[in-house]
């Protein structure tokens, strides 16, 4: 009988009460900082675990700090099971330890449920479909993350009685689109790239002729169609305030000058109907605090950010604070990663991190690596195939061999942390292309009605790599006579020009049953013979990572990485040999690090209530934290929500 399986809750609804936790609230100010405290602790508990680095795994033997029993009992679980560790899964014969361990982490992160908050928060919301005009060039992710904020956007908008809404970051205008042509409000698109500007103005051009001919076929008459306004401009860290309030004061000028214009009858700026493209290059106040400039206007504005990315989700909450034409923020951040740090690294006016005063005598520091771990979402993990995880633990072990093979012949190299990219997503694409490339040639061939069709198949075969078919026919066992000839017939074919009838019937019957050979495996074959048959058609073009030997695969590895960092190859015997080492140790790998995602969730929650916590410091503002996506589609989905009473 299988152990029972149970998923750990943060819901209010449970209270963990077998071990003790009790649900954390962030209703106030004194309550968001106990959650942040009771996340500190356990982040400075388990430290030797979250700032582990992968490099470091065979190196340092990382594992042997973890708990034996944990590994020990994790190693037993399936793929499937540890890929839903970071949601919260325990079973009830795990250690003890571990089960109090997972029911702290989950009671510690935000709970994401949008169906609940957004009922809660936004009662009667509705998030209408949008049409096909509106969602052109959208991915079924987008569409959902644009079709809700859009609405809670408006909900707020009017609830501020706001003017203007400045969407922070909004690439190529999806958002602020909808915001102008759906609900007609009057959108500014603000991003850092000319180009995004370009495709926002061109869009929503096509949209405008959609909803004019609309109107028209309607007999409405004419109206005029708000059409967001694009700013370029590029904020940089440390003069962020100063600049984003300089760009929100141009705008709004300009918007009142267009309407002046309006109102006399004349042409708006730049000769177009509402969108207009301007570039706008602040300078640095000398670190003053800044305002919106905009005295004299009835200037009242929501600032809004998808996944506005780094400091910039920092930098709206700052703006929001400092300028007093600003009513609301509805931000959701991303990138965790590229979030600045007060780490004595680089000096700067203000930090992404730490934001708040609480957080900041806490003297809570999650440095890079942390910052990386805090955008992987348990969501993600959740949703890996076995198969792809496992590839995910396979380039992991690989990265920690080669750190290995560098240490030894290229120490000097190792101290300046090298990065090889991502090596591993570039090994997944190329294999997932020469996957679909075999099947369309299997099914080609084998539908190939003449010898001259199945002939041009066949000569996408003789663009071989010489090497790789050498590594092939090495990997077959002795015994593998006619797979060896199947393949020597499709290299050696002869054209059928000088082919008898009877011969081209021959021929042509040889050539689909080499196709044959390769796309029907069956139980009885020999591991060489599936790796064949798995493999390009091209004779070992691509092999397939699944039964090809694990130190090939490594060896294939290295040298990628070595021509990422522009180092001579080391001799084959050492990464051979390297590899050798540690491959006892590569099962757990799996395990470790997804334990180690377990911290995921919990340090991204960090950083959103030290923002939080941020806007709870300050007098006179109604702040809360709304998940507003569904996390299946957009894991990213808390929003930090603020009003000025």
């Amino acid at each position: 009988m299988e152990p029972e399986v149970r998923m750990a809750s943060n819901s209010k609804n449970n209270n963990n009460s077998s071990f003790g936790f009790k649900p954390y609230s962030c209703n106030t100010r004194a309550l968001t900082l106990q959650w942040v405290e009771a996340i500190s602790r356990l982040l400075r508990q388990y430290e030797f675990l979250w700032r582990a680095h992968v490099v470091d795994f065979f190196q340092a033997r990382l594992w042997e700090a973890v708990d034996k029993e944990w590994m020990e009992c994790l190693s037993e679980e399936s793929v499937h099971n540890l890929l839903l560790l970071p949601s919260g899964l325990i079973q009830d014969n795990w250690p003890t330890s571990l089960k109090e361990f997972l029911h702290s982490a989950q009671s510690l992160t935000l709970p994401r449920d949008a169906r609940t908050s957004l009922a809660v928060h936004f009662p009667g919301l509705c998030t209408p479909s949008l049409g096909k005009v509106l969602t052109q060039g959208m991915n079924s992710k987008k569409i959902h993350e644009v079709e809700v904020l859009a609405a809670v956007i408006q909900r707020i908008a009017n609830e501020v009685e706001a003017h203007d809404i400045i969407d922070v970051g909004a690439g190529q205008g999806y958002l602020a689109q909808v915001l102008s042509f759906e609900y007609q409000l009057s959108v500014i698109a603000l991003d850092a790239s000319s180009h995004h500007a370009t495709v926002t103005n061109k869009r929503a051009e096509r949209i405008k002729k959609h909803y004019q001919a609309r109107m028209r076929k309607s007999h409405m008459g004419h109206h005029d169609i708000n059409v967001p306004q694009t700013i370029t401009h590029h904020i940089c860290s440390d003069d962020s305030l100063a600049s984003l309030s300089k760009v929100l004061s141009s705008s709004l000028f300009m918007r009142a000058e267009n309407n002046r214009q309006q109102t006399l009858g004349g042409d708006r700026t730049n000769g177009s109907e509402g969108s207009c493209q301007v570039e706008i290059f602040a300078t640095r106040n000398n670190g003053q605090t800044a305002s919106c400039g905009t005295e004299g206007l009835a200037a009242s504005l929501v600032l809004a950010g998808l996944h506005a990315c780094g400091d910039l989700s920092v930098t709206m909450i700052r703006t929001f604070l400092e300028c007093k034409e600003v009513k609301a923020l509805i931000s959701i951040g991303c990138c965790y990663n590229l979030l600045s740090e007060d780490c004595n690294d680089k000096k700067l006016d203000c930090y992404g991190f730490p934001l708040s005063k609480g957080v900041t005598i806490l003297g809570i520091h999650v440095g890079r690596i942390g910052r990386d771990l805090a955008c992987q979402s348990a969501e993600r993990w959740r949703s890996l195939t076995p198969e792809a995880a496992i590839e995910n633990f396979e380039i992991h072990a690989f990265r920690a061999a080669f750190q290995m093979v560098l240490q030894k012949f290229y120490p000097n190299i190792v101290e300046t942390s090298p990065s090889v990219g991502r090596l591993g997503k570039s090994q997944r694409r190329q294999k997932a292309k020469s996957v679909l490339w075999q099947r369309q040639f299997a099914e080609e061939s084998l539908s190939s009605s003449s010898l001259i069709d199945c002939e041009k198949q066949c000569l996408k075969m003789r663009q071989i790599d010489t090497l790789n078919s050498e590594v092939i026919f090495s990997s077959l066992n002795g015994n593998n006579s006619m797979v060896k000839k199947s393949i020597q017939r499709g290299l050696s074919f002869q054209t059928s020009e000088n082919l008898s009838p009877k011969e081209k019937d021959s021929e042509l019957g040889n050539r689909k049953n080499i196709c044959n050979d390769f796309s029907k495996p069956s139980d009885s074959t020999s591991p060489a013979e599936k790796m064949l048959r798995n493999s390009s058609f091209s004779c070992g073009r691509t092999i397939d990572p699944n039964e090809l030997d694990k130190s090939c695969r490594f060896k294939e590895y290295s040298i990628s990485a070595f021509e990422r960092l522009c180092l001579s190859p080391v001799p084959d015997e050492a990464v051979l040999q390297t590899w050798k080492e540690v491959e006892h140790n590569v099962e757990l790998i799996g395990p470790y690090w997804s334990l180690r995602a377990v911290f995921g969730p919990l340090l991204e929650t960090l950083l959103l209530l030290d923002r939080l916590l941020f806007l709870q410091e300050h007098d006179g503002i109604e702040v809360s934290m709304v998940p507003l996506f569904e996390p299946s589609i957009s894991p990213r989905n808390i929003a930090i929500i603020a009003r000025k009473v």
